[in-house]
């Protein structure tokens, strides 16, 4: 788990990326699980909470998902474009 920090000034919680993206919660946390995405940071109260690297990678991923491209070699590639 991550480190407990103070809210980022531009951190959006779970469900708002899932919101935003259209992806939904348990694969935001799949993606986290594989990594895909880094570990976020959180909130006081141990809220993840996402910045706007975190929300293109969701949704640069989004559509590979939906077509069954992201399997753990997209994943890889999708942790080395974040790099």
């Amino acid at each position: 788990m991550g480190a407990i920090t103070g809210p980022r000034a531009d951190g959006l919680a779970i469900g708002k990326l899932s919101q935003l993206t259209g992806v939904n919660i348990e694969t935001i946390r799949y993606y986290e699980k594989i990594g895909v995405l880094p570990v976020p940071s959180r909130a006081e109260k141990g809220c993840r909470l996402y910045g706007p690297m975190e929300r293109r990678i969701v949704a640069f991923c989004a559509p590979l998902a939906r077509v069954g491209l992201l399997t753990r070699r997209g994943a890889r590639l999708a942790a080395a474009r974040r790099s």
